[in-house]
Formats: structure tokens, C-alpha cells, sequence
């Protein structure tokens, strides 16, 4: 079985910012989130528990997992999708010039630019962690 838990509130999820492949930690509201979510699944059998490498992932993993004999491991591939010179842009949905707008409203005519990445570069990676795993 597969679980797939994504990370607890940022100060950027707060102000509707992207972040993507941007390091931004955890918030105090993101950290309850995480204890929550540990009572809430504290019975759920887990063996590993792989995470991105963003602080944001590794401390809701942490917290998540705290008291239980559960190896984390760190998996470059399951970082966050990366977009370039569109990250901490703040109500992204609103602005049509940034490129990761399009991703979001018609992912269709997607086209990465400045340092995003592509859709295929995203499948690769976590096909290859998937795949691997």
C-alpha cells in the first residue's frame, strides 16, 4: 500500500504564493496540521516513509512520525514540481503573464520557461521513484 501525504501549511500558502521547488519552512499552523494528522493515522502500519527535501516535507514527516520506529528517507525525486520565475508570485490564478498561470487555467498549452519545469521532466523523475519504489 501507497500513502501519499503532502506537507503542512507555509507562511506562502497563507499569502497564496507558489512555492514549487522553493525551500520554505513550515508555520505553526503547518506544524499542528502534521500533529493531527499523526493522531488522526496513528494506526495505520507504515515501513518507510520517503519525503521530498524541502524543510516543509522533511518537518511534516518528523512531526508526523514522532515515537514510531519508521526509517525517512530522502528522495530528491519527489520534490515539489519546479516553476522557475513564477515561484513566490502571489495569486498566481489572477496573473496571466507568468507561464505557471497557464499550467494551472490550461495545462494543455503549458510551456515552462526562466528555469520551470516541463510535465516530462516531472513524470520522469517520479515515474522513476515510482517505478523504484
Amino acid at each position: 500500500m501507497l500513502y501519499v501525504m503532502r506537507h503542512g501549511r507555509t507562511d506562502w500558502n497563507a499569502e497564496y504564493r507558489l512555492q514549487g521547488g522553493t525551500d520554505i519552512p513550515l508555520n505553526d499552523e503547518g506544524r499542528q496540521m502534521a500533529r493531527q494528522a499523526a493522531i488522526k493515522y496513528k494506526e495505520i502500519p507504515l515501513d518507510i516513509c520517503f519525503v521530498s527535501p524541502l524543510q516543509r516535507a522533511r518537518e511534516t514527516a518528523d512531526i508526523f512520525l514522532e515515537g514510531r520506529d519508521i526509517p525517512v528517507i530522502v528522495d530528491d525525486r519527489l520534490r515539489e514540481m519546479g516553476f522557475g520565475i513564477s515561484e513566490g508570485v502571489d495569486h498566481i490564478f489572477q496573473k496571466p503573464a507568468y507561464p505557471a498561470y497557464s499550467m494551472f487555467k490550461d495545462p494543455a498549452h503549458y510551456v515552462p520557461t526562466d528555469g520551470a519545469e516541463t510535465f516530462e521532466e516531472l513524470f520522469q523523475r517520479t515515474g522513476e521513484f515510482l517505478q523504484e519504489v
